[in-house]
């Protein structure tokens, strides 16, 4: 398994995704200390914490989304590293997303509820956590983030 973690991040069964994410994080939690509650330079904004705690969301949900795609894909358990899952869209259904071009946590986030709830019996075969039982207020939070953030650039507020 760890041998996993030392290939090259494209060849990593998420394709890195996981990888990426926990940079992020682990740099969102270097800034996130009290020295910087009320946040940076003149604007005192926090806006950098938050947007390396958004993406690394972004990207944790494309990992096991990626996961979980290619270990219950056709060519399970080789990797093929050119096999990304596809996001749909419910304002175009006919026309789905390419995994790396969607940067909506709300689309990721029910991409995920909806391979959870197909594939929710293989899940919980694999390991002692029910992954279908996702935490109350979840919903919500990724509302509040989708809201804060649609374009996933950085906040923009409108």
């Amino acid at each position: 398994m760890i041998e996993q973690f030392l290939m090259p991040l494209d060849h990593q069964f998420d394709s890195g995704f996981g990888s990426i994410a926990n940079a992020f994080y682990e740099a969102a939690n270097a800034i996130d200390i009290e020295e910087y509650q009320d946040g940076f330079g003149l604007s005192r904004s926090r806006l950098p914490i938050f947007y390396l705690y958004r993406h690394a969301n972004e990207l944790y949900l494309k990992s096991i989304i990626t996961i979980l795609h290619r270990h219950f894909g056709q060519h399970y358990p080789s990797i093929d590293i050119k096999d990304f899952p596809k996001i749909t869209n419910p304002s175009k259904p006919n026309k789905p997303l390419e995994i790396y071009t969607v940067h909506s946590i709300k689309l990721l986030y029910d991409e995920f509820l909806r391979i959870l709830s197909n594939k929710a019996k293989s899940i919980n075969k694999l390991g002692k956590t029910d992954w279908a039982n996702v935490p109350d207020g979840l919903d919500e939070m990724v509302k509040l983030i989708e809201d804060a953030d649609k374009k996933a650039t950085c906040f923009d507020i409108q």
